[in-house]
């Protein structure tokens, strides 16, 4: 009968206890360490495992719900995570089924079929597998890192051509229903400068992330230079703002006048605009698609009823409202439809428009890309 020394038994024991206790809290402590920054106070990632003050703010902002701080402040979510989410789920259904099912076509060829350097595939296949998908990160974070350098002239083509005659008047004409009409500076009003940073969405999956704008709020211009002229007994109930290539939009009363990151912007990233972003004056809704943005803003039209004048195709995939956060992208058509439609158009449109600028710069003689 074998006998065997209780300390050494003691000791297998520790091991084959011990160690998978080490390894499965080293997996475990990166998710307690988001939870816990999840229930911490602001948007810091240092602090202890067990937050001091814990706070529900973060989870009621991701599903989307309004935060009511001690101090009264209400706390609007800013961002669609459930949207986001939802999204992920779809694509990573998506991305499985076509796994599988080239996955699937694959097995077969190599099992059932003899070809030439099938033990080589084979053998690169195993050898690609043993490396973990986490030693992409780096790459795939310097390419999403790079998305947002690039800020590109972007439109309707048939409007890479037109630039507007006056580039450094920042000046508006304004039409208040049938009162007389006004031209106010923006460069030399009075108003309170203000500052602005969002996200830049266009309607064909185009985006800019994190576009620093300065300019005059829309509701404050509105307090000071249009509600005085409004005529109580005609309401003011739309808004029709017209750019400098000949074209209008209508549409815009309940965007300019509904929402607080509304401005009138004449900078980006602290420059002067440029003709690519519409300079010398642009209307900037963040929270709407990139056309309700409108460029080379020189007039605006108040109305007490709401004008018809975009007409057939257009009228079609103008949507009145344009919200980002709804993917309202047109009237009839659900928005993800839309996207894919739209993204395939990309390429060429960026290439249009980058054909048009420099066009224009080698007839005028002009270099105004921001570098």
């Amino acid at each position: 009968m074998m006998v065997e020394d209780p300390r050494s038994v003691r000791l297998r024991k520790w091991l084959a206890h011990g160690f998978p206790t080490v390894f499965l809290a080293m997996i475990l402590f990166p998710f307690l360490m988001i939870v816990s920054i999840s229930l911490r106070t602001g948007n810091f990632s240092t602090g202890s495992l067990i937050p001091s003050q814990p706070t529900l703010e973060h989870w009621y902002l991701a599903f989307g719900l309004e935060y009511t701080r001690d101090d009264g402040t209400v706390v609007p979510p800013r961002f669609p995570v459930l949207l986001w989410m939802w999204n992920s789920i779809k694509v990573g259904m998506v991305a499985a089924t076509g796994v599988v099912f080239l996955s699937t076509i694959a097995a077969f060829g190599f099992s059932c079929l003899k070809f030439r350097g099938r033990l080589a595939l084979l053998d690169s296949l195993l050898l690609i597998q043993m490396f973990p998908t986490t030693l992409a990160l780096v790459a795939i974070y310097a390419i999403f890192d790079s998305l947002d350098k690039d800020f590109p002239r972007f439109g309707l083509p048939p409007y890479a051509a037109r630039v507007p005659s006056v580039r450094d008047k920042r000046a508006i004409e304004v039409k208040v229903i049938k009162g007389a009409t006004f031209i106010n500076d923006i460069a030399s009003t009075d108003l309170a400068r203000t500052s602005l940073e969002a996200d830049f969405h266009c309607v064909t999956t185009c985006s800019h992330v994190g576009a620093h704008r300065r300019g005059v709020s829309f509701s404050n211009f509105y307090e000071e230079y249009i509600r005085p002229r409004q005529d109580s007994n005609s309401p003011i109930v739309a808004a029709v703002l017209s750019r400098r290539t000949a074209t209008r939009h209508p549409g815009y009363w309940k965007i300019c006048w509904g929402g607080a990151n509304v401005m009138l912007a004449d900078t980006l990233d602290d420059e002067s605009l440029t003709i690519e972003h519409g300079a010398p004056l642009r209307l900037v809704a963040p929270e709407h698609y990139g056309y309700m943005n409108l460029k080379h803003l020189p007039r605006i039209e108040f109305h007490a009823e709401v004008p018809v004048i975009k007409r057939g195709i257009r009228a079609f995939l103008h949507h009145p409202r344009a919200r980002v956060r709804r993917e309202a992208r047109g009237r009839c058509i659900p928005g993800w439809i839309l996207r894919f439609l739209y993204r395939p158009l990309v390429p060429g449109t960026v290439k249009d428009f980058h054909s048009a600028m420099q066009q224009y710069r080698h007839e005028k003689g002009q270099y105004m890309t921001r570098d």
